[in-house]
């Protein structure tokens, strides 16, 4: 496996309380490379030692820091890397901080603390990415990484919400083509959803659906080119299908239009041995 040459941005340093940016960053780039004898425990030791305890005044600072730091790492990381999976199992081992993992109630409702943070910057990310206004020149292969990276964190259930796949493959798969380097992009990154989620997104969309709240609604709504039910086989075979007539559009890049066809086959697939 090839080594990493990650970046770290200079403009955007933040440092917070105790947190330092590039102290983290140099934790984590040396985490991640490939034939890196550093384990995943030390790692995590360190990047939470940098935060302040939970209850404390400094509570809270270089949350924000370290989740913008996952996110610039993951964008540059690309998604057939074996250093995206590491990254994904250092947030897993993370859930288990005391820090990290600490109980805040906000207006009648808890959830995790720091994580929480990290899930909002990713759930910011998502948004933006899906944005019609978003300028995707010199970020296609960060958009791409980015998809690929969030599908893993769905599919290991830091995020357990099948929404965040159902607008990417709306995006992609249920609007009309823009006809530019954006399309690639935007199909590239629906396929992520299938290659490394379709089992979860399966079982989410198809096979054991829960019941969509009201306030939510509106959130699974399709594209214009799809006006089916909101769940079910009818939309994951509109879905294939699009997938599969992604090889025959002019403009499209043949990495995308690989990424596309493994999409296909493996919906395919798992319709097939997943319908009991």
């Amino acid at each position: 496996m090839s080594s990493l040459n990650l970046r770290l941005d200079d403009d955007g340093l933040c440092d917070e309380g105790d947190f330092s940016y590039r102290k983290a960053f140099n934790i984590l780039r040396k985490y991640l490379e490939p034939d890196s004898e550093v384990s995943i425990d030390k790692t995590a030791i360190q990047i939470t030692d940098m935060l302040p305890s939970s209850g404390g005044k400094e509570y809270g600072k270089g949350d924000s820091s370290f989740a913008y730091l996952v996110i610039e790492i993951a964008e540059q990381i690309p998604y057939h890397h074996l250093s995206q999976v590491k990254l994904v199992w250092l947030v897993q081992r993370l859930v288990l901080s005391a820090k990290l993992n600490a109980i805040v109630s906000r207006e009648g409702y808890s959830l995790n603390g720091s994580l929480s943070t990290l899930h909002g910057a990713l759930y910011e990310y998502q948004h933006m990415v899906l944005d019609d206004d978003t300028d995707f020149q010199d970020q296609v292969s960060k958009c791409i990484n980015m998809q690929a990276f969030i599908a893993r964190l769905v599919e290991c259930h830091f995020i357990d919400n099948p929404l965040w796949g159902i607008w990417t493959l709306r995006q992609a798969l249920e609007s009309e083509w823009i006809g530019d380097e954006a399309d690639s992009c935007f199909f590239s990154g629906a396929a992520m959803w299938i290659l490394l989620a379709g089992q979860t997104l399966f079982v989410q969309t198809v096979q054991a659906p829960k019941e969509i709240e009201p306030d939510f609604k509106n959130s699974y709504n399709g594209g214009p080119l799809y006006t089916g039910p909101a769940l079910g086989l009818e939309r994951w075979r509109f879905w294939q299908k699009a997938f599969d007539a992604v090889s025959d559009r002019e403009g499209i890049t043949d990495e995308c239009k690989k990424l596309a066809g493994k999409a296909a086959e493996l919906m395919a697939t798992l319709e097939r041995t997943m319908s009991w």
